[in-house]
């Protein structure tokens, strides 16, 4: 997946970078979605010359990608907000023709579907990172 963003990344003057492997019981097509929408965020707020990371660990029950930036950062009065639809940070900021404001909107969606759960973490004017847990089945009796 990061690979398919390196042109983009370079484009932008970003490097990407993956932290450890992990496994994650989702449908593909889905998981991609997801964690697409949290690296076209990412390069879109990314200073030039800084690196995006994406970190996979498998901890407890779970398994979590984080895909953090050191852009401008997100307010606090902004987080509970940031996964609703249409909702965007400051629409001053961006061109209208970047996005609709729906984008965490289907990364939320995609995880309740999975069981699972996103959310954010941000120090404005240091780091962001976005964040998806999704939980590990049980093998299937018989399997």
């Amino acid at each position: 997946m990061a690979g398919y963003y390196e042109p983009l990344a370079e484009d932008a003057g970003v490097t990407v970078k993956v932290d450890g492997h992990a496994w994650v019981d989702a449908d593909l097509t889905l998981y991609q979605r997801a964690l697409s929408n949290l690296l076209s965020n990412a390069l879109t707020y990314a200073p030039r010359g800084s690196v995006v990371t994406i970190d996979c660990v498998e901890q407890g029950g779970a398994t979590t990608i984080a895909v953090s930036d050191t852009g401008p950062g997100i307010a606090a009065e902004h987080v509970g907000r940031i996964f609703e639809r249409f909702y965007r940070v400051d629409p001053s900021r961006h061109d209208s023709a970047s996005g609709t404001g729906l984008g965490l909107a289907i990364v939320r969606s995609i995880m309740d579907n999975h069981g699972g759960e996103c959310g954010v973490d941000s120090e404005p004017g240091r780091r962001t990172t976005f964040w998806l847990r999704f939980p590990r089945r049980p093998a299937a009796i018989g399997a």
